[in-house]
């Protein structure tokens, strides 16, 4: 939070809720994103490390759209990245997001998150604070 977002004011994240998964052979995961939530996570556990991954994909209306002569993670509709065991995957929850079919078990630790602290402005209309205790702050 602090190298990406820098937010200027004094916030905390704490993890709302987490969950594991036990996705067995030829399981997967639909697209989804997290609501209510700002950074959500996965720990890899067990993996299929040749061949399991995580696909993200751009949202959003694009006024102009170039064609692309060589695709990175900046510039195309979708990005899969491969996954490892004691990997721990950080991303905006409103990023979309699959698993596609594994082709043996793969376990992992999901969680999501949230901001404890002010965060927006009077200015824009957009203050907001946050103070409520946590027991799991990050």
């Amino acid at each position: 939070v602090d190298k990406v977002v820098c937010p200027r004011d004094d916030v905390n994240i704490f993890i709302t809720q987490s969950w594991s998964n036990k996705t067995e052979k030829g399981e997967f995961h639909h697209q989804h994103t997290h609501a209510n939530s700002f950074i959500s996570g996965v720990f890899y556990v067990k993996t299929n490390e040749k061949k399991d991954r995580i696909h993200f994909y751009k949202s959003g209306y694009e006024q102009i759209k170039l064609e692309t002569e060589n695709y990175n993670i900046w510039n195309s509709e979708s990005w899969w990245f491969p996954v490892k065991d004691g990997q721990l995957m950080l991303f905006p929850s409103s990023l979309s997001h699959d698993v596609p079919a594994v082709s043996n078990l793969r376990v992992s630790l999901s969680f999501n998150t949230f901001v404890q602290g002010e965060i927006g402005s009077e200015t824009n209309a957009t203050k907001l604070k946050y103070t409520k205790k946590h027991l799991f702050p990050l």
